[in-house]
């Protein structure tokens, strides 16, 4: 009978270890092995950056969908719509542009109100052209003088306004910001005035100067207030510039 080979060192995971066994062909398929794990990783990372951005297409509505499959149709639509309407600037970009436009705003409207208390204290009337004059006034309600004694509810009310409309812009226009930004500004300043122009925490009257006489004194806060809310209302009923055309050709009913 022939003898059994004579095995030199431990059993391995089902490898036996002698010292004929060639290292180099361990080393070459942990290269390959490597080598493939590298390639799955960047085909993982690039699907996942392909969902991450059809989710947000989706989100802005730049996504279609087959109604019988459900599969999307959303590399050429995608296409289109931003070859159409642009290149979107980022998001970073447009809250800078909102922030800056809001603290413009804030600025202003307290020089303003600065002035104000100090050229109107003692009654004094301005007249500036036609009906339009500055005249000194106090307010504890809301813009335009309504909703009188209600000033602590309308402050926090403006903070939850103010803090949505700065940290809730995720992807917008940057007329968009900008009209975002005079709302957030003029919200700011008023709630600036009920925080620190009163006795008790957030009891303070919103200083008004400018005066049509026939409409409510307001403040350039509740100008910019009107003209940013104005401005997006109108801006959401309008119908999309860059809306596309209906397929033509497409499948025969």
């Amino acid at each position: 009978m022939e003898k059994p080979p004579i095995v030199k060192g431990p059993s391995q995971d089902g490898i036996t270890s002698t010292r004929e066994f060639d290292l180099k062909f361990l080393f070459a398929q942990r290269d390959l092995l490597l080598e493939e794990r590298a390639k799955l990783v960047g085909q993982a990372t690039r699907l996942e950056d392909e969902a991450n951005q059809l989710i947000e297409d989706a989100e802005m509505g730049d996504v279609q969908f087959d109604d019988e499959g459900g599969e999307g149709s959303s590399v050429d639509h995608r296409t289109r719509r931003r070859a159409c309407r642009g290149p979107r600037p980022p998001v970073k970009s447009l809250r800078k542009v909102t922030l800056a436009i809001a603290v413009a705003v804030v600025v202003v409207d307290q020089i303003t109100k600065h002035w104000a208390l100090n050229a109107l204290g003692d009654g004094h009337t301005i007249d500036i052209v036609g009906s339009l004059r500055f005249n000194l006034a106090f307010n504890t309600g809301m813009a335009f003088a309504k909703g009188q004694g209600i000033g602590p509810i309308i402050a926090v009310v403006g903070v939850i306004v103010v803090a949505y409309l700065l940290i809730g812009l995720r992807r917008n226009t940057m007329p968009g910001s900008v009209l975002v930004g005079l709302v957030a500004g003029g919200a700011a300043g008023n709630i600036i005035d009920r925080l620190f122009r009163g006795e008790g925490w957030l009891q303070g009257a919103v200083v008004d100067f400018i005066d049509l006489q026939w409409w409510p004194i307001f403040n350039v806060a509740d100008a910019a207030i009107v003209v940013g809310a104005g401005a997006l209302v109108v801006a959401s009923l309008l119908p999309e510039k860059n809306a596309e055309p209906a397929d033509q050709g497409g499948e025969a009913p």
